[in-house]
């Protein structure tokens, strides 16, 4: 296998066929790349993102006849009109998907917040799980169950410029365009195209008012940090995962710091603690860019076609 099929500004950029999903209170608005009969994967993005970052993902699978369904989860991206937003039901809304392709088991792919959704998702119903691939995310970041209280303030220590998108009015697209230029963990890799599809794709129109504003709602975003921080189920998950599972960790941190969200102590234990855990680090990449640049793109479609085709 090797990393030379990542599409890059010289090709079409491919943002993904628009899927609609019935789910438990709505539409689960969702993107796939490949081919119909492709082997099915279903890739869960991070807490504030959406479906579009997973597009050089979805376009390196594709090349290799594997098919990527992205849903973008409760509150965000098109389905931000859709709430009740849980670890345990965004779980719940991947099976949802997999129901409406006709398709019985996929392999699951989890980039930071939704590693630990397709890890609930897979310890749930293991029978549908041919396998799970962990991008930065899925382990549980604190030893211990975090307070209640502390659930807001812990957010914004880990994705605090993230965040802060979500209070702020932008005078119009281009602004909003130039606030993710100035993010240094995003900008730090990510071609300048697929910057300008998740801009566009994150921001959306004030109700009654003018200038763009975010689409992520933020309290499902506190809802779901909640349960990454503080329910016994989520912060389990990967250590009662059955499936075979596949971890990739970025160099680098949520700006492009040095200190990675799993530092080599950290992986050392999750090894010992977790025989099924592959853990891989990715050279060259952010907690963003492990997922939006060529480099961890291709890491990222390398790890899943060798999880669906049973490879190592």
């Amino acid at each position: 296998m090797t990393n030379d099929r990542v599409p890059d500004d010289r090709v079409a950029h491919d943002l993904g066929v628009p899927l609609a999903v019935d789910v438990s209170g709505g539409t689960l608005a969702c993107r796939s790349w490949g081919p119909d009969d492709g082997a099915v994967v279903v890739a869960v993005h991070g807490i504030t993102a959406n479906a579009v970052s997973w597009a050089l993902v979805g376009q390196a699978l594709a090349s290799r006849e594997i098919r990527l369904v992205a849903p973008d989860l409760r509150g965000r991206g098109d389905s931000a009109g859709l709430g009740d937003a849980s670890i345990g039901r965004h779980a719940e809304d991947v099976w949802a998907v997999l129901d409406s392709l006709g398709t019985e088991r996929a392999t699951l792919l989890g980039h930071s917040m939704g590693g630990f959704v397709v890890a609930v998702a897979a310890t749930r119903r293991p029978e549908r799980a041919r396998a799970v691939v962990l991008v930065d995310g899925g382990p549980p970041l604190t030893a211990d169950p975090v307070a209640e209280e502390r659930v807001e303030e812990v957010l914004r220590a880990v994705v605090g410029p993230a965040l802060a998108r979500l209070d702020r009015t932008f005078p119009d697209r281009a602004a909003y365009r130039t606030l993710w230029e100035g993010h240094p963990g995003v900008a730090a890799g990510t071609p300048g195209w697929l910057l300008d599809a998740y801009a566009t794709h994150d921001a959306g129109p004030v109700d009654g008012g003018t200038g763009v504003r975010c689409r992520v709602v933020r309290e499902q975003v506190l809802a779901d940090a909640h349960d990454t921080l503080v329910d016994t189920e989520v912060l389990r998950a990967v250590h009662r995962l059955s499936v075979p599972t596949r971890m990739l960790v970025a160099e680098r941190g949520f700006t492009d710091g040095p200190d990675p969200l799993y530092p080599d102590a950290v992986v050392q234990q999750l090894r010992a603690d977790n025989p099924l855990l592959d853990i891989v680090r990715v050279a060259g990449t952010n907690h963003y860019t492990i997922t939006t640049s060529p480099i961890g793109a291709a890491a990222v479609a390398d790890a899943v076609e060798r999880a669906v085709t049973g490879g190592r």
